[in-house]
């Protein structure tokens, strides 16, 4: 008989995976993909949880903590016995750096081919030349990815069902450890195929073609979902829902999620909508600011729906900006995480921070070819998206001083110059005026200049909370002051901003965001020398 200390012990359970990281570590659960990061201690504790149990009454344990972790199932109350039969690579860091020892997701483009010409699909206007790595080179590149400690693959393209060999490719990549999803744009996909994939793909993610909603196709691609759904679930592989957020989508949002529901869809992935090849559909198709605020409403009214599950890409992370950043650390959301949480693959091994910034010029190495460590390490490009908050084109915009920026920053696909601020971000979290720093304060009183036309160095004093000195300094940088005052009265009075020098002062494309027909630069411009400066050595990442 079993004694009632060893039934109290409290175990790792068995689909939740440990990797150490300098700060402590990474916990992944394989059931839903969470991703949860604990410091030294917690880390320790979780490693003893996996090999022997611990006891939830230590007095040296936070309780606080455990009772999380149960909350999450990420610990649970089972009476057995464990050995520790998991890599010993977890006990040690290689390398003390501060950014991840890997990424925990890869998104691999395995192949750019694609017969349905989707309007909205971004992977058309990457310029690739490469070749695709056929099957043995594909599972040495899978090899590489597992024996890095990499949590998930997520299969893509172009179309992944273009490949032959892709139920092949997705159980070795379990087998070698690895949770992987796929992302199609089919809705017809052969029987024999899902059997294949059938306990080993963890998920089907769908991108729903809500072009058709308003057509005659829509009640027969409906039923063409519904049954795919019932093939899937039978084969035990999870479906969900890819949903870009372009204007006409967002104009008929709950119509959509409405009949997706309908026919059993629970999971939904939302995807903002990014810059596609032809600037004459984003001019169309980019949503106004206005339909970004009111998503958030919907979005909550959608996950407190029992069964829903509800996510968004790491661009639409200023829905969550209201956060505190306490809370945001504790639910793991840390805005653009491109070259550290993530990595992209092209179908011929090509390495890129994230999926979105597929370019020559952001080529960082070759996965199926080169070391990982040392790609992963000692790229320039890397260091410069893991850091990218100290950059200039990021601090001095109203990114910089929003007060999401360390859990959101926005979206590098949409900065002018694929580093710097989001200019479309429909709401920035300001901070009280009077905790701006000095750039801050002239971008926006330049903005405010545009509204009021003449202030006195007095109400700039008011306004920031500075003194006469700096607020004069200020404001002549900016080109509001005259230089000749008025005798007898006192600066703080006499001093006043004049619209017609106004203008004399730049401003940066960065500071006064951009209209709803604008179309990143750095996209356009993918082979000029402005753009060529991001992969130089810069030693400001540390």
């Amino acid at each position: 008989m079993k004694s009632e200390s060893h039934l109290e012990h409290l175990y790792l359970a068995n689909e939740v995976r440990l990797r150490r990281e300098n700060f402590g570590g990474l916990v992944f659960d394989r059931r839903d993909g969470y991703m949860l990061e604990v410091d030294r201690p917690g880390f320790e504790l979780l490693f003893q949880a996996r090999t022997g149990g611990i006891y939830p009454d230590d007095p040296e344990n936070s309780s606080h903590f455990i009772d999380r972790l149960l909350q999450l199932r990420i610990l649970e109350k089972v009476d057995r016995h464990t050995d520790s039969t998991d890599n010993k690579e977890t006990l040690t860091v290689r390398r003390d750096f501060p950014w991840l020892s890997a990424p925990e997701t890869v998104h691999w483009a395995i192949t750019y081919r694609c017969g349905m010409k989707c309007p909205d699909c971004y992977s058309s206007r990457v310029n690739f030349s490469g070749r695709e790595l056929n099957t043995a080179e594909s599972k040495i590149m899978i090899e590489k990815l597992a024996g890095w400690k990499v949590f998930q693959l997520a299969i893509g393209g172009g179309e992944p069902l273009e490949r032959g060999d892709i139920a092949e490719l997705v159980k070795y990549a379990s087998a070698c450890g690895l949770t992987v999803h796929l992302t199609t744009g089919r809705q017809f996909i052969n029987g024999d195929l899902l059997d294949e994939l059938s306990g080993s793909l963890t998920s089907l993610q769908l991108g729903i073609h809500a072009n058709w909603l308003q057509t005659p196709d829509w009640r027969s691609y409906l039923h063409d979902l519904e049954s795919l759904m019932e093939r899937a679930s039978d084969n035990g592989i999870k479906i969900g829902a890819n949903l870009c957020l372009s204007r006409s989508t967002l104009e008929n949002f709950g119509l959509l999620v409405g009949e997706l529901g309908n026919i059993g869809l629970r999971r939904f992935t939302m995807l903002r909508y990014k810059p596609p090849l032809s600037i004459k559909r984003w001019r169309e198709e980019l949503p106004e600011k206005e339909q970004l605020l009111e998503l958030k409403p919907e979005l909550e009214k959608l996950s407190a729906i029992p069964g829903v599950d509800l996510r968004i890409d790491c661009a639409l992370s200023f829905l969550q900006c209201d956060l505190t950043s306490t809370v945001a650390m504790e639910h793991g959301i840390i805005g653009c995480s491109a070259g550290n949480r993530i990595a992209a693959i092209a179908p011929d091994g090509s390495l890129y921070p994230c999926s979105q910034l597929v370019t020559p010029k952001l080529c960082v190495g070759n996965v199926y070819s080169g070391s990982l460590d040392k790609i992963w390490h000692d790229s320039k490009i890397l260091r410069k998206y893991r850091f990218f908050r100290n950059k200039e084109s990021f601090t001095d915009s109203y990114c910089g001083f929003c007060t999401a920026r360390r859990h959101c920053g926005g979206c590098r696909a949409f900065a002018h110059d694929a580093l710097g601020c989001d200019p479309g971000c429909p709401a920035p979290q300001k901070p009280p005026l009077k905790h701006y720093g000095q750039k801050n304060r002239m971008l926006d009183f330049s903005s405010f200049l545009q509204f009021r036309g003449q202030v006195t160095v007095g109400e700039y004093m008011e306004r920031y909370g500075i003194g006469q000195k700096n607020a004069i300094k200020e404001m002549k940088k900016v080109g509001a002051i005259p230089v000749v005052r008025r005798t007898g009265r006192k600066k703080r009075d006499a001093y006043r901003s004049t619209p017609n020098v106004f203008y004399n002062f730049p401003q940066p494309d960065e500071w006064s965001g951009y209209d709803d027909s604008d179309y990143p630069e750095w996209i356009i411009s993918l082979n000029d020398r402005e753009y060529s400066t991001i992969g130089e050595e810069d030693e400001d990442y540390f």
